[in-house]
């Protein structure tokens, strides 16, 4: 939560390039803040730049429920 991204790919051509604040992560989406506008896109298969470090994000990665990915990575 917190995160800035910038949404670099996804299967909805018209959500490229957008820009927001993440508002909230489910298993499979993550809600983006854009000013006044809220922006849901799907995580897999779509990919992502973190704004701070210009890191890039495959939506892959962080696609599934937070805790199960905590457990695979504590392992």
């Amino acid at each position: 939560m917190g995160l800035k991204l910038e949404i670099a790919g996804a299967s909805d051509p018209t959500k490229r390039g957008r820009r927001g604040t993440v508002l909230l992560e489910t298993a499979n989406t993550l809600l983006l803040q854009s000013g006044a506008k809220r922006i849901g896109v799907e995580t897999a298969g779509s990919s992502f730049v973190r704004r701070e470090t210009n890191e890039a994000i495959c939506g892959d990665d962080v696609a599934g429920r937070l805790e199960d990915r905590l457990k695979e990575w504590k392992r």
